[in-house]
């Protein structure tokens, strides 16, 4: 069983689609997902210590997955419907494995079956065919639906789409810098309630102090202990050298 439904890309300047939210490289023929988390800690789309390395993509604790609306996406009503600023807007078949939520689907897998290149620079390399408008693509893909995918405003276009992705790496080092914050400041919230008065306890016993054991002796130069008696001298005093 498959699904169609519908998304947005940028492109890249070698001609590739890139997806907007996390900066993958959509190749010619079918995608398939994998966890972007690390070790379930917060990582990439993973909630923290709640789904660990190695789960199916997509999973219902996790945000992993390819993501798509199930309404197509409504024209911009910015007053130029060419803009390159409207970077890529395209229908895809998914399949596998999904989670259904409020705006669209999740899936396993994910081909990309028709699209709208505003841009006028999407690569030769994708077998999928080519519309010069929303319009004519939705009444092939999307005929019979009712609505517009509630997650896209009226005017959705973006000066940066019109742009290569060439900083696709940075993009992401600054999504994995923020994800490290967010885990960062979650493992301090789990070091304050649970660890905290653990070490709180700790600290109080060592300020308290423990008794002595027998067998241990004062440090040197110490008064000796209240109620002793003296150590005696050997005869002639301490200083004369014994026969």
């Amino acid at each position: 069983m498959s699904v169609i439904g519908f998304r947005r890309w940028r492109v890249s300047a070698a001609g590739d689609l890139v997806g907007l939210g996390v900066p993958h490289v959509w190749e010619s023929g079918a995608q398939t997902a994998i966890c972007r988390g690390l070790d379930g800690v917060g990582f990439g789309n993973c909630a923290p210590f709640r789904v660990w390395p190695g789960h199916p993509a997509p999973a219902l604790r996790s945000r992993c997955g390819i993501w798509a609306h199930r309404e197509p996406i409504r024209p911009c009503q910015c007053g130029d419907p060419g803009s390159a600023a409207h970077g890529v807007v395209g229908a895809v078949r998914l399949w596998g494995r999904y989670v259904e939520h409020e705006n669209g689907w999740r899936a396993e897998h994910a081909r990309v079956v028709a699209f709208v290149d505003f841009t006028g620079r999407v690569g030769p390399g994708y077998d999928a065919p080519r519309y010069p408008d929303l319009a004519s693509m939705y009444g092939e893909w999307a005929a019979g639906t009712v609505g517009w995918a509630p997650g896209e405003g009226a005017v959705w276009c973006d000066p940066d789409l019109a742009m290569p992705a060439a900083l696709s790496f940075v993009q992401y080092a600054v999504q994995v810098g923020n994800d490290l914050q967010r885990t960062v400041a979650r493992t301090n919230a789990v070091m304050q309630a649970g660890v905290k008065p653990v070490l709180d306890w700790l600290i109080r016993l060592a300020d308290g102090g423990r008794a002595p054991s027998g067998d241990s002796a004062p440090p040197a130069g110490s008064p000796p202990p209240a109620g002793s008696a003296p150590a005696e001298s050997p005869p002639g005093g301490p200083d004369r050298p014994r026969g």
